[in-house]
């Protein structure tokens, strides 16, 4: 049977047949779970190798079709054999010939997908390794914004101050990581904190990699319990829409470590690599 990207039915069954493989189709699952029914920002497709007796998955998201210019393409995978998987990148026009990013490949994937990039001429720009960690919904430990601020949620106002936090490779990436800030608004849970003026000084933002997201606390109001908040408030909206909350943390940040166990976060004893092409 040839690879085939689903339709909406089938996606849906795609992701209750992916909640029985855990931890290891945790992000894939997350990502479609959050863009389903179906994303109104960006373009999504659904490719399996077979159907519906899968062996691989390839979810990616098209940001061609919005104002976002630093990304093109991103993929998500999850496999139960390389060559299923290996299958899959070989299909006509799954692989593009543009900026492609693996926000989480799993560890025993990473040498198929980078060698069969390589074969397209296509090599490592990036690529970070991470953890992974989850939360279940009953070892959530609830922890509360300080008094002196306000608990919000992220609009299209807010979209100047964000982009003011936010790492950029050069200014002429400005206007295009405004809109990505945007489409991420729109389409993730999120939370933020407002101070007696009605500013933001924190905020906790869901992604695009299927995990909790950015998470950033204004110089002057750390050390006061913003971030155990945020995590917390976004982990429970998470779990709220019916998802595992999860992240990605590296193992040297011992800090957010111990910040997300603090909240009920566990390792999940899996290594990701986010990669970019």
């Amino acid at each position: 049977m040839a690879p085939l990207q689903l339709n909406e039915s089938d996606t849906l069954q795609l992701i209750k047949i992916l909640n029985e493989y855990g931890e290891k189709a945790l992000l894939t699952k997350n990502i479609i779970q959050l863009s389903s029914p179906k994303p109104k920002n960006y373009l999504l497709e659904v490719w399996v190798d077979a159907w519906p007796n899968f062996n691989a998955v390839l979810v990616i998201y098209d940001w061609t079709v919005t104002e976002v210019t630093h990304i093109s393409y991103t993929y998500y995978e999850f496999s139960l054999k390389e060559e299923s998987l290996l299958k899959l990148l070989q299909t006509p026009g799954i692989v593009r010939c543009s900026s492609i990013k693996f926000p989480a490949i799993l560890s025993e994937r990473k040498t198929v997908v980078e060698e069969y990039m390589k074969s397209k001429d296509k090599f490592v720009k990036k690529c970070e390794m991470y953890n992974l960690y989850h939360l279940d919904e009953n070892s959530l430990q609830s922890s509360v914004a300080p008094t002196n601020l306000n608990v919000g949620i992220l609009t299209t106002e807010h979209l100047d101050d964000i982009a003011d936090t936010w790492e950029q490779s050069s200014t002429e990436q400005v206007d295009s990581t405004k809109e990505y800030i945007n489409v991420l608004i729109n389409t993730f849970p999120n939370v933020c904190l407002c101070n007696s003026i009605e500013k933001v000084v924190a905020y906790g933002l869901g992604t695009d990699c299927g995990t909790i997201g950015y998470l950033h606390v204004n110089a002057n109001y750390r050390g006061r319990g913003c971030t155990k908040a945020l995590i917390s408030m976004l982990s429970a909206k998470y779990i709220e829409a019916g998802i595992t909350p999860s992240v990605k943390i590296q193992p040297e940040n011992i800090l957010s470590i111990s910040v997300h166990e603090q909240i009920g976060y566990q390792s999940s004893g899996i290594v990701v690599y986010d990669m970019e092409f």
